[in-house]
């Protein structure tokens, strides 16, 4: 049963498709080490899934509210079958092993994504303020290889292009 239910196995086998993930938590939640969680942020960035989390030292009723995820990524951001930026080394992210309160990947949205086989594009903001952060697309219809690319968000809710 262990097996069945290791969530960090299955979410580090990339042939797993899993949704858009997001998640609050407080480090003295109780529910399971926080260590935990680190490993669970490490599995998620090692194979490239998207997800956004915030924690600070609650419990599982003191974290912060869900609505720090749902402000940006909201209800009909994401749409079956169209892909999305996975985004990474946001300038903002905390470190969940050493930080008491912190976050990964808070307040991006994004629009206007086109994708095909032979590309792919969206525009991107970020709500919280000016933010740097590397952008490579997640498609189930554009396969290609891509170097990830590095943008700048000059302000908050500026929007940024980015192609593939």
């Amino acid at each position: 049963m262990a097996d069945h239910t290791n969530i960090l196995a299955y979410v580090s086998n990339t042939a797993n498709r899993i949704p858009w993930v997001g998640w609050v938590i407080g480090k003295n939640d109780g529910y399971m080490a926080w260590q935990d969680q680190v490993d669970f942020i490490a599995a998620m960035r090692a194979a490239k899934r998207g997800f956004a989390v915030s924690w600070n030292l609650g419990t599982h009723s003191t974290a912060p509210s869900p609505t720090v995820i749902t402000d940006s990524y909201y209800p009909g951001l994401f749409e079956i079958g169209v892909g999305y930026p996975l985004l990474t080394n946001n300038s903002a992210d905390g470190n969940p092993a050493t930080d008491d309160t912190g976050s990964i990947n808070l307040g991006f949205k994004w629009r206007n994504v086109v994708e095909s086989a032979a590309g792919w594009s969206c525009e991107i903001t970020n709500i919280l303020g000016a933010r740097t952060v590397t952008v490579e697309p997640i498609s189930p219809v554009f396969s290609a290889s891509v170097t990830p690319q590095n943008i700048s968000i000059p302000a908050a809710n500026s929007w940024v292009s980015v192609s593939f």
